[in-house]
């Protein structure tokens, strides 16, 4: 069971809001509501591994350039019949019958009403390093900042993704305070932006991706 529904004045709204923003950051992420203990509660489905049951739900929300929320771009939700199955089975399945389908899904609905109006930037942790997601087309003014999970091959000298950044310019660095935690002691970390651009050779394990590479930064 699958939903996606953002009620129409909702949107128009969050459109005119991310039309005066100019510069919009697309977050998405997934949050899991559980509610195994509301034993009458019906059509639940599994959370993660766990036995625990409830329902899953994909939020995208916009957030201008200054950190002011302007809105939700998209939403689904959907239940788990059954646990995720094992890694090695779901890398033969298409895209489209994978649940990280929502990234993709998610990406282009937010762009919707938006595409050429603004400057969008999707923004998400590493569960959407997914290369279809990389070759989706995209509106012109769209961009991806992905958190990277995977060393990705590349069509450069070196061959992979991380050792090419390091190669990198360093565009900016930044130091900031951690504190301590029951691990680790209070000290300060050094950050450093570096920035270039590749050519994501496309995975082996992906026969059903456009042949085509795909550029990014």
């Amino acid at each position: 069971m699958k939903k996606t529904q953002i009620l129409a004045s909702h949107r128009e709204g969050v459109v005119r809001r991310c039309v005066e923003a100019g510069v919009v950051l697309a977050i998405q992420d997934t949050t899991d509501l559980e509610y195994t203990t509301h034993e009458a509660t019906k059509d639940l489905g599994y959370i993660n591994q766990t036995p625990q049951q409830g329902i899953k739900v994909h939020s995208c929300i916009a957030v201008s350039s200054k950190g002011e929320p302007l809105g939700m771009l998209h939403q689904q939700s959907w239940t788990r019949k059954q646990r995720s199955g094992k890694k090695k089975e779901r890398k033969k399945k298409p895209i489209q019958e994978k649940e990280s389908y929502r990234w993709l899904q998610t990406a282009k609905g937010a762009e919707e009403g938006l595409a050429e109006k603004i400057q969008l930037i999707h923004v998400a942790d590493r569960e959407a390093d997914i290369f279809e997601l990389f070759a989706q087309k995209r509106s012109a003014n769209s961009e991806l900042l992905i958190r990277g999970e995977y060393n990705r091959r590349v069509k450069e000298e070196m061959g992979y993704l991380l050792p090419m950044i390091e190669q990198g310019s360093i565009l900016g660095t930044m130091t900031i305070n951690l504190e301590r935690n029951p691990k680790r002691r209070a000290r300060q970390a050094t950050l450093q932006i570096r920035g270039m651009r590749v050519t994501l050779e496309v995975p082996h394990a992906s026969p059903q991706t456009s042949q085509s590479p795909s550029s990014g930064n």
